[in-house]
């Protein structure tokens, strides 16, 4: 196992890099292909995009240009069709894979939206309740994110895990990383145990982040540790305001939001809150102060790692994006801006988006897709 220690990302000066603003769709509410809420995006071989909307229970598929080509699947039980999607993904062979969160399912389909096949997912081997978050597929290697459930006397067990499987069977099924916690009555919720974040590499090598510090571990495809990347970060205390914003999010949606303590937030920002891997292999961090260092122009300070974790490159990339509204997706040599991403999936939830943004009402969602800018050394 290599550990590679980065200089603190501050000593390194970030650049100015304008985005190339490619396109904008989506917030056209009657236009045939308006967003509800869209929550993951993948992009093929030929620069088709397909956006993931979890509200209207479809993909939605764009040309490179950002022309509307029609939707895939449907909310249902029979072909075609799917309940509670949560991921999109490319296959190696160029079908469209679509997660559903319960029961757990794959199902693939061809660009043009028939039905094609599906992969079979592991059942947990101790019983419980399986579920299933998000996904992606680089290499032949299936990233599956997912948690089962086990009822206990005063609450539930619930174990996440993060596992590698081989669609060509050259390794067997691996979690690489897993982290259980228990949910019972009036036991506040850990914000710790909501917290890892993960990018699959595109040679199946899987990034993980799994706490507050900065710091990365890369596995292989076949699950062994290959290094850790770490960088000099200092914590970045939070405000009682930002805890505060911190725990209404987390608690949205609940049933039972009374107790102010029902949800233990850190009081430091995540180092890591961020986290991406582009068409180059390259890993996009975008870290506590990164996000802060947004303005009206800028989407915030991102560091960028080559693929073996060295620190080359802090930029600031001057756009159309807030990291507190909008949810960033880096996909190939492309940076899709969900606007108002933060506000409809609190409302989807049933929580209160007026609340937590601090005003009347929100936008609906659209999607800006830039064209993410070349490094050079």
């Amino acid at each position: 196992m290599i550990e590679v220690q980065n200089p603190a990302p501050a000593s390194l000066p970030p650049r100015d890099c304008l985005l190339e603003e490619l396109w904008r769709v989506g917030d056209d509410e009657g236009a045939p292909d308006y967003f509800g809420v869209v929550v993951d995006a993948a992009m093929d071989a030929a620069g088709d995009v397909y956006f993931l909307d979890s509200q209207r229970v479809q993909v939605m598929r764009y040309s490179a240009g950002g022309e509307y080509l029609g939707a895939i699947g449907r909310e249902g039980e029979g072909p075609g069709e799917f309940r509670y999607p949560v991921a999109v993904f490319v296959m190696p062979d160029g079908r469209i894979g679509v997660l559903q969160w319960r029961p757990p399912r794959a199902l693939l389909f061809a660009p043009e939206g028939t039905p094609a096949g599906e992969i079979p997912l592991p059942a947990p081997e101790d019983g419980g309740f399986p579920f299933v978050y998000d996904a992606d597929v680089r290499a032949n290697t299936l990233l599956l994110n997912g948690m089962t459930s086990q009822r206990e006397t005063l609450g539930f067990a619930r174990t996440h895990h993060l596992a590698l499987l081989s669609l060509d069977g050259k390794h067997p099924p691996v979690d690489v990383v897993d982290w259980s916690y228990h949910v019972r009555p009036r036991v506040p919720i850990d914000e710790i145990d909501r917290y890892h974040l993960w990018a699959l590499l595109p040679d199946g090598r899987l990034a993980v982040a799994e706490d507050f510090d900065y710091r990365l571990r890369l596995w292989r495809a076949d699950g062994s540790l290959e290094r850790v990347i770490t960088a000099d970060y200092p914590d970045l205390p939070r405000s009682e305001d930002e805890m505060a914003q911190a725990r209404s999010y987390y608690l949205s949606g609940r049933r039972d939001h009374s107790l102010d303590d029902e949800m233990q937030v850190e009081t430091r920002e995540p180092g890591v809150r961020r986290l991406q891997v582009d068409g180059a292999g390259r890993l996009w961090v975008l870290s506590g102060r990164g996000a802060r260092a947004a303005s009206a122009s800028s989407l915030g300070v991102f560091d960028v790692f080559d693929g073996e974790g060295r620190l080359h490159w802090r930029v600031r990339l001057l756009g159309d994006g807030d990291p507190e509204r909008d949810l960033y997706l880096v996909v190939g040599d492309r940076l899709f801006v969900l606007k108002e991403f933060t506000a409809a999936r609190v409302s989807q939830r049933g929580g209160d988006a007026a609340a937590l943004e601090g005003e009347d009402s929100a936008a609906p969602m659209s999607v800006v897709c830039y064209r993410l800018p070349e490094l050079e050394p």
